[in-house]
């Protein structure tokens, strides 16, 4: 007897599985996870499988290995855990679903959790799968928790107690995740190997050792080598936020006990590593002016935590300003109130002028001196001075991004925007809209970069010189053009030309012509993947018609050839090509949506293509009543589209063959006597 296919609810059930979201879990090692609905879904299958056995006389076990649940398995491992308890035991389904992720273990049978073969093959894809694994085969099995502390150190929390105490399971799980040694025997966790083990795998295992090896410099010093300096986004926080930041993710530096805190050599140790270590060194070795250059080298905000002295001498926040404006701040008032070094400190990194008194923002001095540096530091000036000549025209040398912090009438001087947006087209974007009007702004800007064309009026978006020079010079501009000019084939072949990533942002009706794509190919070969794919024609026909002279398309026997090795090609023939009867037909033998690349195709190719398939009927709406005729007393079904039902001679040929085919017919033939009389005799 055939497997009967499951009933319409059980068709439902699949659906709901299927767009059911998959559950997840931000753990590393998760407890089982089931949806809510997963009862309720296993009753329904349950429920049907018993209609289905009545219905067929088959078992459950053959309903729940049929679809739904084989098929969501199979998209998704998490789906075992609401599948039935045969599907569970099952281990080929099992298998099936360890081999996307090894977790799926946890929803196994106990019988299969207790199979070697079956566990081994859950650790080996994911070594956390170790926990479901049962507790007798646990602790029996050495070498799977092996396998399974290979692929992740963490595994060992689930390993047996005796295991734990195994120093040389302990040595390879901290050696692949030093944070393992927390799950260690307490005697292993006071190994000294193992300890330093764990240290060179992750520096922020320190704090899992004893307080004894927090104390051992050589075991820390290895922590710190160990170490990677993070950047920190400190800018928008306060010292507090700062000192709490580096409590939380600062330097390991910060586990080791108060004596090595006080051990110089050490400090500069950390300092050199991370800057920011500087806050766990003892006091006296924050007044070490060597230090602190060391850490103001690596971090200048790390200045904050150096010594008041350090904090008030000129030289050494110089220094520190230079690596970082932040450094400013914390600087002494005394200093910040200098005029004399806040020119100094501007000259040196202009961003400072976001710390300083609000007088020095208009103290012009300081200000030229701060954009001279850092063009950009042009926003924290009052607007008065954003509107100086001088200092706009410094601060555009420097930075011609920071065009967007100038103020007054200088936005409109043309000269000058002319100027800027020479050097950087983005520029465009801060211009006034009357000047994004203009010709020569935009020319100057797209010439620069072609991406600037996004910021042009609408006027010049439409204006073909300046759109060709953005897509001359970046070929994805073309998307900004208006869209007369997307659909200009100049315009558009310029771009593909210059970039093969702007073929994405073409029209669709130049994409689908094949005499344009075959110039862009010609032009742009590395295009040819892309052009191939939108086409549906082999890369290297499309390769020989771009290296062939153009006439290729023209020539039937060059033609020919391409269109035997496939049906597409056919779209690339020249309009005569496309009317020639042989290529048609060469063409629609291989399949019938040829037909929709010829050119008033003959009966014969007609015919080739409905006996394919009556669908190819809707591409031969235009055919005469005759050919339609014909056609339906060949391939009845034809009067299923519409423009055929609708001709009495055709519907009459066709209810000859298959009288129910009158159901297609227009109502005025349905009340036809004859046409009913015929349809009605043969069926």
């Amino acid at each position: 007897m055939p497997t009967p296919t499951l009933p319409g609810h059980s068709r439902a059930l699949k659906l709901e599985l299927e767009a059911s979201p998959a559950s997840s879990s931000t753990e590393r090692y998760p407890g089982r996870v089931v949806d809510e609905d997963s009862s309720s879904l296993a009753s329904a299958y349950q429920e049907e499988s018993k209609v289905s056995k009545s219905l067929s006389e088959v078992t459950l076990s053959e309903v729940a290995l049929e679809s739904p649940w084989r098929n969501a398995i199979a998209s998704d491992w998490r789906q075992l855990g609401n599948a039935p308890g045969e599907l569970r035991n099952d281990r080929n389904v099992l298998l099936a679903a360890l081999k996307q992720n090894g977790l799926a273990l946890m929803y196994a049978s106990p019988q299969l959790r207790s199979d070697r073969a079956v566990a081994l093959e859950a650790v080996k894809q994911n070594g956390g799968a170790l926990a479901y694994v049962s507790p007798e085969l646990r602790a029996s099995d050495r070498g799977l928790v092996l396998e399974a502390i290979c692929r992740s150190g963490l595994a060992l929390q689930f390993a047996s107690e005796a295991q734990k105490q195994d120093r040389s399971l302990v040595l390879q799980a901290v050696c692949h995740c030093g944070f393992a040694l927390q799950f260690a025997a307490e005697e292993l966790q006071n190994d000294y190997a193992i300890a330093t083990a764990a240290v060179k795998q992750n520096a922020e295992a320190l704090k899992l050792v004893s307080e004894k090896f927090r104390a051992d410099k050589k075991l820390v010093k290895e922590a710190i080598l160990s170490s990677e300096s993070v950047t920190m986004a400190v800018d928008e926080l306060d010292e507090a936020e700062i000192e709490a930041l580096l409590v939380k993710r600062g330097s390991p530096f910060r586990y080791a006990s108060r004596a090595l805190r006080a051990d110089r050599t050490l400090v500069m140790e950390a300092v050199q590593r991370d800057g920011s270590a500087l806050i766990f060194a003892d006091a006296t070795l924050k007044k070490d002016k060597t230090i602190v250059r060391q850490a103001l080298l690596q971090r200048g905000w790390a200045l904050l935590f150096a010594a008041e002295e350090l904090r008030a001498d000129p030289a050494l926040v110089l220094e520190a300003v230079q690596n970082h404006h932040l450094a400013m701040r914390f600087a002494t008032q005394e200093l910040r109130c200098d005029r004399s070094f806040v020119i100094q400190a501007a000259a040196r990194n202009g961003e400072v002028l976001a710390h300083v008194a609000t007088d020095f923002l208009w103290d012009r001095e300081v200000v030229l001196k701060a954009v001279n540096q850092t063009g950009s530091a042009l926003r924290f000036a009052v607007p008065e001075l954003r509107a100086d000549g001088e200092i706009v025209s410094k601060a555009m040398a420097q930075n011609p991004q920071a065009f967007a912090h100038v103020c007054g009438q200088l936005k409109w001087d043309k000269t000058l925007v002319l100027q800027i947006v020479s050097q950087h087209g983005a520029s465009l974007a801060e211009v006034p809209t009357e000047l994004r009007a203009d010709k020569d702004v935009v020319l100057a800007a797209v010439c620069q970069d072609g991406k600037a064309l996004m910021w042009a009026s609408n006027f010049l978006k439409a204006d073909k010189d300046v759109v060709m020079q953005a897509v001359r010079k970046t070929g994805r501009a073309l998307q900004f053009a208006s869209e007369a000019l997307r659909n200009n084939p100049s315009i558009a072949l310029e771009a593909v030309s210059q970039s093969t990533s702007a073929w994405a942002v073409l029209e669709r009706s130049l994409r689908s012509d094949p005499v344009f794509a075959i110039e862009c190919v010609r032009k742009n070969p590395k295009v040819v993947s892309l052009v191939a794919d939108e086409l549906q024609v082999p890369q290297e026909a499309l390769l020989k018609l771009a290296l062939a002279e153009a006439s290729m398309t023209s020539e039937k026997g060059s033609m020919m050839q391409l269109v035997l090795e496939s049906w597409t090609c056919f779209q690339l023939a020249s309009t005569e090509l496309q009317a020639d009867e042989d290529l048609s037909m060469a063409a629609v033998q291989q399949c019938w949506e040829a037909l929709r690349f010829a050119k008033k195709p003959n009966l014969t190719v007609m015919l080739a293509a409905v006996r394919q398939d009556w669908r190819a009927a809707q591409l031969l709406q235009d055919a005469e009543e005759s050919e339609m005729a014909i056609m339906a007393m060949k391939v009845p079904q034809v009067v299923q589209v519409p423009a055929f039902a609708a001709s009495r001679a055709t519907l009459l040929a066709a209810v000859r063959q298959d009288g129910l085919l009158l159901q297609h017919g227009p109502r005025t033939l349905r009340a036809d006597h004859e046409v009913v009389e015929t349809a009605v005799s043969r069926n």
